[in-house]
């Protein structure tokens, strides 16, 4: 199960699509317009493997 939740993690992050919101009233979401529009932070980001074991094992754990 771990296998295919990290593989479904890579290949999403390997082939981003183009999002298009041309449809959605972004007035009604202030905090979805706010984050398009603001640009890309620089910050490094972390190993998506990294990630994903961590995100699960804490909730396996923790609940």
């Amino acid at each position: 199960m771990l296998t295919g939740v990290v593989s479904l993690f890579a290949r999403a992050e390997a082939t981003p699509g183009p999002v298009g919101f041309a449809h959605a009233d972004l007035a009604a979401y202030p905090h979805l317009a706010a984050a398009f529009a603001e640009p890309p932070s620089a910050a490094p980001r972390q190993d998506l493997f990294a990630r994903t074991l961590r995100g699960l094992l804490t909730g396996l754990l923790m609940e």
